[in-house]
């Protein structure tokens, strides 16, 4: 906890310091905001501020399901899940700067730069996510064996790893369309979708696959691939509702 905070303080700092070398602060460090800001900001923050509550409340009750599985299966789940964000941490920043593009091309009303931004993004993605598919498969023992190397621990991973890599390929494309839909203005339609697919539906098939299904600690990880492939349909799909500068920038 205390390397956590030391680290946020450290990321602020070199953060704050960058922004005042590239002059964001010459007008004054504190400045009120107007209406104009604020009319601009809002419906931004709240599809950001819907979007991330509906997510946390999904994973909250999808966590206290994979907690009731017991000790060693929530074990596995937990290292399991933190090998699948190697993927999803990597794959988060290229997310990130296919929305900053998005949102720039959207302010240009630039469509053609916007289109071949999406295009680019769509071939990173899915490469980024097909290999990393192939990497967590293939190396699934050793890369376990580096947490536990209980050997009962290593038994159950065997099934869940598969689940590991095939969730990098939906949930990579996930990040990159809702990068794009982001910056695109479209974070309405990101939250909407995230809290049926996530708030809702998810624990629905978390339970369905757990306690009827009797599937165990892998009734934990389909939901989140069905979840993950759900939402890059329909990310994708909203994303290629985008045609032309008047979808753009309305």
């Amino acid at each position: 906890a205390i390397s956590t905070i030391i680290g946020s303080l450290c990321t602020l700092g070199i953060t704050v310091w960058i922004m005042k070398q590239e002059g964001f602060f010459s007008d004054g460090l504190l400045q009120l905001p107007d209406k104009i800001f604020w009319r601009e900001f809002m419906p931004v923050f709240g599809g950001v501020f819907s979007e991330l509550g509906a997510e946390r409340i999904g994973m909250l009750a999808y966590g206290w399901m994979t907690a009731r599985l017991g000790t060693l299966p929530y074990a596995v789940h937990s290292i399991c899940y933190n090998i699948c964000d190697f993927s999803y941490d990597f794959i988060f920043g290229f997310g990130k700067a296919n929305m900053v593009l998005a949102g720039q091309m959207r302010g240009a009303a630039d469509y053609a730069t916007w289109k071949r931004c999406r295009s680019i993004g769509f071939k990173w993605g899915l490469g980024l996510s097909v290999a990393s598919f192939i990497i967590l498969y293939a190396a699934r023992v050793p890369i376990f064996s580096v947490y536990s190397q209980d050997a009962q621990a290593l038994a159950l991973s065997e099934t869940v790893m598969f689940w590991v890599a095939a969730v990098c390929i939906p949930q990579g494309h996930t990040i990159i369309t809702a990068g794009i839909l982001r910056g695109s203005g479209q974070t309405t339609a990101v939250a909407v979708y995230s809290f049926v697919l996530i708030t809702v539906l998810r624990p629905l098939m978390t339970a369905f696959f757990i306690y009827y299904c009797k599937l165990g600690i892998v009734g934990a990880w389909v939901p989140m691939f069905l979840d993950q492939s759900l939402r890059s349909l329909c990310f994708t799909w909203k994303v290629m509702r985008i045609r032309g500068l008047k979808d753009l920038i309305k």
